[in-house]
């Protein structure tokens, strides 16, 4: 994984009270999630909005924050889990290195920053909001890889939202309950928004229910 956490692409405030960094899904690029986050600005005129690209770039525009198997057949499910949750323990110390970078270049500090991440992008973001201390503020999981537990890694309890497509045929809708499973054995403050006809992706419920959730703690 290149070392460099490059934070250039953002939308929203210029002097921020607030942050949230945007973690895209594999296969995607940070444009993407600024497109979404453009349709969010005007709930939250004091924050920005912050898209990286992930550091491996595999063609066409198109990044990730890890690698994945290259025989998914070779491996069980939970394996395959298992696989990615320890990668996105190892990883998370470059979503660290991102939230150092805007700290200082915006002034904020861990309790005024958040964590948006979609897919393998969001297991990242998840993993990585319960690894970093101080608590960030909060953390959304969108169409997440499921985290089959917790343990002695984790160092914070940042209050997470996680959304779900009822159709996803990417990540099984149940990844999401396994997910909550967990955060509530570790005490995590956990809530849920479940979009019944959604496949794999963030539509207007998990927006709104984004916004209800970031208005509740900022």
């Amino acid at each position: 994984m290149n070392s460099k956490a490059d934070i250039a692409d953002v939308v929203g405030a210029l002097k921020p009270k607030k942050a949230l960094l945007l973690l895209h899904g594999y296969g995607s690029n940070g444009r993407d999630m600024l497109d979404l986050a453009e349709q969010l600005t005007s709930f939250f005129p004091d924050v920005v909005f912050v898209a990286p690209n992930a550091p491996e770039d595999i063609g066409m525009g198109m990044y990730a924050w890890y690698a994945l198997p290259a025989d998914f057949s070779a491996l069980t499910r939970e394996n395959l889990c298992r696989g990615f949750q320890n990668t996105c323990i190892e990883k998370s110390f470059y979503i660290s290195k991102l939230i150092d970078k805007i700290k200082v270049k915006y002034s904020l500090e861990n309790q005024q920053i958040g964590l948006w991440g979609f897919s393998q992008g969001g297991l990242l973001a998840l993993v990585s909001a319960l690894t970093i201390h101080p608590d960030l503020a909060c953390v959304i999981a969108s169409s997440s890889l499921p985290l089959l537990d917790t343990g002695a890694w984790v160092r914070s309890r940042p209050p997470c939202l996680l959304t779900h497509g009822g159709a996803d045929d990417v990540v099984p809708t149940e990844a999401m309950s396994v997910t909550q499973q967990a955060l509530q054995q570790a005490h995590v403050p956990v809530s849920v928004c479940l979009s019944p006809d959604l496949s794999h992706g963030i539509d207007r419920a998990c927006q709104q229910a984004a916004i209800r959730f970031w208005q509740s703690l900022w």
